[in-house]
């Protein structure tokens, strides 16, 4: 979907041909993967509280040999940190879909 030739298209910049190249002010926000800029800041601190809570449940299975609860936890806590640097990716160009794809 990056490669997508906009040339011409409404709502877009004479100067842009792929849809990669577009920002906000250039292009029309029907263009993009979602309506909204991620906020950058928002997203940076969410990812640093799963990523904490990923550690700290990393370092009490020892202890506690609670090993399928931090199997599942691990993969949730994984997934919602690559969910949040997704975002992060999003917040410097909403108009690409491999951030959104992660």
């Amino acid at each position: 979907m990056s490669n997508t030739i906009v040339t011409g298209a409404p709502g877009i910049a004479s100067n842009i041909t792929y849809l990669a190249d577009c920002t906000p002010k250039l292009c029309d926000m029907k263009y993009a993967t979602i309506d909204y800029v991620p906020n950058l800041y928002a997203n940076e601190a969410f990812l640093g509280i799963f990523a904490l809570f990923l550690v700290i449940q990393v370092i009490l299975v020892c202890p506690y040999h609670t090993w399928s609860f931090t199997a599942c936890m691990f993969l949730g806590l994984s997934m919602e940190c690559i969910g949040y640097f997704g975002r992060m990716m999003m917040h410097f160009n909403v108009f690409l879909a491999t951030p959104f794809l992660m």
